[in-house]
């Protein structure tokens, strides 16, 4: 159950940093869904492998128990909630960047 709650805790931290800095990370819902749906594919592919030949294992606790194929739901909402809390995340860090660059450039502060 834990994995769940952590995972919805950086999808509405995403959320937040989205309407915060009004942050429009894609050109179009196309896009969007290529770029996280990229990530859902690799990283279902590699742990769904990975899970097969024994490498990892998801022993269970802090699960939910529902499982699709070798991995738990958990790990499928991590491959689309995670790629759009750190494109959200990036995008905060440069718009705050931006912000404090032109506030350095504006002549109300400098300082002689």
């Amino acid at each position: 159950m834990e994995y769940i709650l952590i995972q919805i805790l950086f999808l509405i931290w995403a959320i937040y940093l989205k309407y915060k800095h009004n942050i429009r990370a894609f050109h179009s819902k196309t896009e969007a869904l290529a770029v996280i749906g990229a990530v859902f594919l690799i990283g279902t592919f590699w742990d769904s492998y990975s899970v097969f030949r024994g490498i990892w294992a998801f022993p269970g606790k802090g699960l939910l128990g529902i499982n699709i194929g070798f991995l738990p739901i958990e790990e499928y909402s991590l491959f689309l909630i995670t790629p759009y809390w750190l494109i959200m995340f990036y995008k905060a860090l440069h718009t705050r960047s931006e912000e404090h660059t032109s506030e350095l450039q504006s002549p109300d502060h400098l300082v002689c």
